[in-house]
């Protein structure tokens, strides 16, 4: 959690007692791999400077499994966080643009490229 909030310039976030049980309550068939997905996207899902458990998503059909399977680029994994952020956040590409710390500029050209 620390190495990819530096990395991506996110203030350093942790784990309530509720998120920390649902991951252990997990099986991670993806194992590693699946695990920092989960919680990579748990940092960018949560609002605040912890991590609860409602920010966590384990469900088959979630990004997570997408982005494994897939092999997705990162253009598209960020392309698919915006569109999750955009949709948290009713389109509010101000608020977004803030919750992701980037400018709105970027959102409007992530939103424009093929």
């Amino acid at each position: 959690m620390k190495n990819f909030c530096e990395e991506n310039n996110v203030k350093e976030k942790l784990l309530t007692p509720d998120a920390q049980k649902k991951l252990l309550g997990y099986s991670f068939p993806g194992n590693v791999r699946e695990l920092k997905s989960v919680i990579e996207l748990a940092i960018v899902m949560s609002s605040d400077n912890k991590i609860d458990a409602q920010d966590i998503t384990l469900t088959s059909s979630d990004i997570i499994t997408e982005v494994t399977n897939e092999e997705l680029t990162m253009q598209e994994c960020d392309l698919r966080i915006l569109t999750i952020y955009l949709k948290k956040y009713n389109d509010n590409i101000k608020l977004v643009a803030e919750k992701l710390n980037i400018s709105q500029s970027t959102i409007y050209r992530m939103l424009k490229k093929p």
